[in-house]
């Protein structure tokens, strides 16, 4: 049975010199990183950065990014994507404008919202993926979305007439 050691016996203090070059170590390698004591490593140790100015305003914007689009608007597009990814996949990025006009060709004849609902998720996809912004507004696409909402599918349904007696219960009610 190893006897206790009291605060002024050799034991004790051969295992207070043990402790203190443990310590002596640490503080070695702190010091080499450039922390001054070990309560100034143990400060830091457990310090969370305050966030600067830079982290606060990249946050606001990108609440503000994300603020942008409607969940309904981004579920739009999402359905929108799935389309041209099942037709064309391979024409989703449109790194020129050939590539804008190879992937709007299949639009042909199609509602002009839905045109209009397309370009809008393809630039928002190529910002969430990353890529340059599709050419949309070059000269050279001028005419050719034109000419793609002349052939768009402009009819509209045509709704039957109320009659007299249907207004009247309107006006009625």
């Amino acid at each position: 049975m190893a006897a206790e050691c009291d605060i002024n016996s050799p034991c004790s203090r051969l295992r207070a010199g043990a402790q203190t070059r443990r310590v002596g170590r640490l503080s070695g390698k702190a010091k080499e990183t450039g922390f001054e004591s070990m309560s100034h490593l143990v400060k830091e140790a457990g310090r969370v950065d305050d966030p600067t100015l830079k982290d606060v305003l990249a946050q606001w914007a990108m609440e503000i990014e994300s603020a942008t689009l409607e969940t309904s608007t981004k579920s739009q597009y999402e359905v929108a994507l799935r389309l041209i990814e099942k037709s064309n996949p391979w024409l989703l990025l449109m790194r020129g404008v050939l590539d804008v006009k190879m992937g709007f060709a299949h639009q042909r004849g199609k509602k002009a919202n839905e045109i209009g609902l397309l370009r809008g998720a393809v630039k928002w996809w190529h910002h969430r993926e990353g890529h340059p912004p599709p050419l949309f507004e070059d000269p050279s696409l001028a005419y050719f979305f034109t000419g793609l909402k002349k052939l768009a599918d402009n009819t509209v349904k045509e709704k039957k007439r109320l009659s007299r007696e249907e207004i009247g219960k309107i006006i009625d009610w």
